[in-house]
Formats: structure tokens, sequence, C-alpha cells
């Protein structure tokens, strides 16, 4: 009797065994969790910060657009507010005599977030979208506030200013 019985167990016991080492079961979920959570902290722990840059060349508001290298683009104000999650990339841009790795503190166009708009005002104006360079239209600048001692504003340590579409100016670029 008891032969009969764990031969009958036998094949319970096998599915049971089965099961636990089946990648569906929660041994193998867990594994394979792990396994990626270890490949996201490696990837992590290698990346590098996104770069950006401002040009070396100057550029009218109808030129922006094209203006950054390939692998970057026009930044938006709001992708280089902070940046303490960026480095600057001194191969590429600008540099001044105490700049060292930190950007400069130089104008270059910087885009917006608004809809299309000759002006007035920084953070407003765009040069129609960065596609004029008409005497008339202003788009907006950015560069680095030189006067330390002012009040804090809503884009420190950045100023804007606006500046005619027709002027050249370097223009602010970030890694895609």
């Amino acid at each position: 009797m008891k032969k009969a019985l764990a031969l009958s167990a036998l094949p319970l016991v096998l599915l049971f065994a089965a099961a636990f080492q089946s990648s569906n079961s929660v041994p193998g979920q867990l594994a394979a969790i792990q396994s990626q959570l270890s490949r996201l902290e490696a990837q992590v722990a290698s990346s590098e910060p996104r770069k950006f840059y401002l040009t070396r060349t100057q550029h009218t508001g109808a030129e922006a657009l094209s203006a950054c290298a390939a692998g970057y683009h026009m930044a938006s104000a709001w992708e280089i507010l902070d940046t303490s999650n960026l480095r600057y990339d001194t191969d590429l841009g600008r540099t001044t005599d105490d700049s060292g790795f930190g950007p400069p503190a130089l104008p270059g166009w910087i885009r917006t977030g608004n809809s299309s708009s000759a002006g007035p005002g920084p953070g407003r104006s765009n040069c129609r979208a960065w596609t004029s360079a008409g005497g008339l239209d202003a788009g907006s600048t950015l560069m680095l506030n030189l006067v330390w001692e002012e009040e804090a504003r809503v884009i420190s340590p950045w100023q804007g200013t606006p500046s005619m579409c027709s002027l050249p100016h370097s223009v602010w670029c970030v890694q895609d």
C-alpha cells in the first residue's frame, strides 16, 4: 500500500518540481526581474550626462534651427535650465578665458516653447518659430547672468533678453 501511494504521488512531485523550474514560475520570474534590474543599474552607472553647448558660429534667427552639430538640436530653455544634470561640451562649444569646463556667460538663441511670435519680450519672441531674419522681428536669447548679486529670478541663473532676428548670435544646442 505504501508503495502504491508513493508511486501515485510521483507524478505530482514531478509536476511540482517542474513548476518551480519553469521560467513562468515565481522564482523564475523573480530571477528574470533581478537580471533586468542588474542590467539597468549598470546602464545608469555607466551613462554620461547629456551634453549641451553654445555654437562657436553665429546665426540669424532664421538659421538657428540648423546651427547645431549632428546629434544635437537647438535647445529649449527648459532643456538646459538646470545645468546640474548636464555637461558642457567644450570640444564643440564656445569658451571664454575663465569658463573652465562650464558654459560661457555669452548670449545665444534659445527655443521658448511658445507659439510662433515676432515679439516682444524674452521667453515669448522666437523669430516666428525660427523662420524669420526680419529686422523688425524679435527672438529670445539666453545667457548666464553676469551679476551675481542680483535677486534670483524664475530662470536664475539664466538671463533672457530679446534680440532682433536679423542680428547674428550663437545658438544653444543640446544632445538628442
